[in-house]
């Protein structure tokens, strides 16, 4: 027998259609009958059964307890399949924003050695693990194009490695946008990177107060990144830039491109090295919420495509198996964001020996703080938020098997989101 799953969220808008969230898909699906019926039906027939356990809205169970073991289980089997790797190339930047989560370290670059002590362990890990189908690369930094020879080093050993084991590789970047070497670009998309990720902190007058006036740069670069790369441009939301965001959508729209591009939109949050945060959201915060929704919807309606999936987090590196980071030196971590913090430290590419690549640690605490508020509440953001963010939970002195509790924060967005799928629905109607 199957149960509505308890990571649900229901809103009626009217008697003509039912409105779910998922937390475990993350998506937003709309439904002309009651959700409890069509499980009903759909329990006496298999294939309905697992079209719907795959978007997230059943459960063997309806028990909450129960039912957060078996999201557990979910999550392992189908993280099982993907090894996702941030490697640093270089903490070295071009601009000198006063947020960066980098500020307290010595700038640096990786070396040849790095890169192939972490192939061995790449090639290990595929060795010992045949389940693995797919390998995300992502080249992080500072700005990593400052060193195209040694990304282009990492991306041959990768491929190579992964080509011998037959698993498919995904390599993506991260830049500030303003490395105008054409010659660099054509190589790198040449050595198999295929997408790349530029960020902007508003429009024009905002961005240049914390970019170095780089924003008129990087848009003059954006059509020669566009021959190149499928892009993500990521807009950093804080108090001060929503109200700009029409402008900067109006500046990308006026961009010729040659390949599609998405607006990721996410937000700058409080750092272990940034003093001035009186413009930047709480991680909890409902306002910030309401941004998210006012953004996106102004992307639907002129038709940019956009991105949120960043104020759901798993798959964090922090609780998920067989992901996490290495620094320029070899240092290797389980969260993209603490450089340097020994609660996030998990060994070394040049001794691997004491490598728990399963978590055990941080996913003891996340059941332990699952045991107060989220099941006294039965939460139905639990798989989005898994009791809060680690690197957050740190900052604010909350102990590791302690919630930091986004319910709010979630119910605000979700129910935003809801609003945007049925305008989307009478458009298409209509």
């Amino acid at each position: 027998m199957i149960y509505k799953s308890p990571f649900v969220f229901v809103k009626h808008l009217d008697e003509k259609k039912e409105f779910v969230f998922s937390s475990q898909s993350q998506k937003v699906y709309a439904f002309k009958f009651n959700l409890e019926d069509v499980i009903h039906v759909a329990d006496k027939y298999p294939l309905a059964r697992q079209k719907l356990g795959k978007l997230g809205l059943i459960s063997r169970t309806n028990n909450y307890d129960e039912a957060v073991s078996e999201f557990e289980e979910k999550k392992i089997e189908k993280n099982s399949t993907i090894l996702r790797l941030v490697y640093n190339v270089t903490t070295k930047c071009g601009l000198d924003c006063k947020y960066c989560f980098q500020n307290h370290l010595e700038r640096r670059d990786t070396t040849t050695e790095t890169i192939k002590k972490t192939g061995e362990l790449l090639d290990g890990m595929l060795s010992a693990n045949k389940n693995f189908k797919l390998v995300n690369l992502y080249l992080f930094g500072g700005d990593p194009i400052l060193r195209p020879d040694l990304c282009m080093e990492l991306l041959s050993v990768f491929r190579k490695i992964c080509k011998t084991k037959r698993v498919r590789l995904f390599p993506t970047m991260a830049t500030n946008g303003l490395f105008k070497d054409y010659d660099a670009y054509k190589a790198l998309n040449k050595s198999g990177l295929k997408n790349l990720q530029i960020s902007f902190d508003g429009p024009k007058y905002i961005h240049n107060k914390t970019r170095k006036d780089s924003y008129d740069a990087i848009m003059k670069n954006i059509p020669i990144l566009s021959e190149f790369f499928v892009l993500s441009i990521k807009y950093n939301i804080h108090k001060e830039n929503i109200h700009g965001f029409r402008e900067f959508l109006k500046d990308i729209k006026s961009i010729r491109f040659s390949r599609p591009y998405t607006i990721t939109l996410e937000a700058l949050h409080k750092t272990s090295t940034y003093e001035g945060q009186s413009h930047l959201y709480n991680y909890e915060d409902e306002a910030l919420a309401e941004a998210v929704i006012e953004l996106a919807d102004l992307c639907a309606r002129n038709n940019v495509p956009y991105d949120i999936c960043a104020f759901f987090e798993p798959p964090c590196m922090a609780t998920s198996p067989y992901s996490f980071m290495i620094e320029p030196e070899g240092k290797i971590s389980n969260c993209i964001t603490a450089y340097n913090i020994e609660d996030f430290s998990m060994g070394h590419v040049y001794d691997t020996r004491s490598f728990n690549f399963l978590r055990d640690d941080f996913n003891m605490s996340v059941r332990k703080a699952a045991d107060t508020i989220c099941r006294e509440n039965k939460c139905p953001f639990f798989p989005v938020c898994e009791t809060g963010c680690f690197y957050q939970k740190r900052l604010n002195g909350i102990d590791f098997s302690q919630p930091l509790c986004r319910h709010k924060f979630y119910s605000k967005l979700v129910d935003g989101l809801i609003e945007l799928k049925a305008k989307e629905w009478v458009k298409t109607a209509l």
